[in-house]
């Protein structure tokens, strides 16, 4: 995958002085990266019905090139993975897990608020059944990426290490105005983040509603709003394409206190994180990300419960 235009010797980004591949079954591709694939069936996003019948008429004039591009930014050299091995390029076959509220109850945000942050957790618990699926102990993330509308001020994701009980700040954007102004970065990491059945990760979005007039909630168009944080995970967990929970506190206005995680096609899982997860300790204790969030950080405690182990 390259962002922006290609370079004359550099067909794919240069990582540690090695050049990385990217093979992406293109079944798997995102509608919200807006990729064209030289395939009949393809997601199609718009704000409005002109712009997706706009959207649709590029699509059809994009089929068949073996290189696409398109307004996200985003160019997609399509390949073998034959040709791949000839140009010895190191391969890592990866899935996409998509972490953030799916469900409105869970990103309702009213108006007139200038502060109020909006966490989803993938708990422990859905990574320890999905590493129980493929006979692992352990995944890799090896790019990661967040996507927001309009609203937040600030958006970041954190990893939870329960062994260590530790917190490492992720994928922060600390000015999302700023933020807007450029394309959307699928960030190729120097050093792959585990993930072990003792891993939970959260994405949080702070948003500013002091501008709007009704409620802000869960939606496609860039009047509603997401909150997602997109992990390139290797080896590939197919079934486990989104993860996102569901806390009785919301959604029964009060009422109760049990977290449930949907881990993508494998079981529901109820969960808590422990009490006062929210502000473990960096594994590098490092306090620079945290710093620069500034009030956006920490996240209010979301399902953390004594309960815990």
């Amino acid at each position: 995958i390259v962002h922006g235009n290609e370079q004359k010797d550099q067909r794919f980004p240069l990582i540690d002085g090695k050049q990385y591949g990217v093979l992406v079954e293109t079944e798997f591709i995102l509608a919200e990266f807006h990729f064209k694939s030289p395939v009949d069936a393809v997601a199609v996003m718009g704000t409005t019905k002109e712009e997706e019948r706009a959207k649709e008429t590029e699509i059809k004039e994009l089929q068949g090139k073996e290189s696409t591009i398109d307004s996200s930014g985003f160019m997609l050299k399509l390949i073998s993975q034959e040709e791949a091995n000839l140009l010895h390029f190191p391969l890592k076959y990866m899935s996409v897990i998509r972490v953030g509220p799916e469900l409105e109850l869970m990103l309702n945000v009213p108006p007139g608020i200038p502060s109020q942050k909006v966490t989803s957790v993938c708990p422990r618990e859905c990574f320890a059944n999905a590493l129980d699926s493929i006979g692992a102990t352990e995944l890799s993330i090896v790019a990661m990426q967040n996507h927001a509308h309009l609203a937040p001020s600030a958006v970041y994701g954190q990893v939870y290490n329960h062994g260590e009980a530790t917190l490492d700040i992720v994928a922060a954007d600390t000015n999302w105005a700023e933020r807007l102004k450029k394309t959307e970065d699928l960030v190729i990491l120097d050093r792959p983040i585990p993930i072990t059945r003792n891993t939970s990760i959260s994405i949080t979005c702070d948003y500013n509603t002091t501008n709007r007039t009704t409620n802000t909630r869960l939606g496609p168009t860039l009047q509603d709003e997401m909150c997602f944080l997109y992990l390139h995970i290797s080896p590939p967990i197919p079934d486990l394409y989104n993860c996102w929970h569901i806390d009785e506190s919301v959604i029964k206005s009060g009422r109760g206190n049990e977290c449930m995680a949907q881990c993508g096609k494998h079981s529901i899982q109820k969960f808590n994180l422990p009490p006062g997860a929210s502000n473990w300790r960096s594994s590098t204790g490092s306090t620079t990300e945290r710093a620069a969030l500034g009030k956006h950080w920490p996240t209010l405690p979301v399902c953390e419960n004594s309960k815990s182990s």
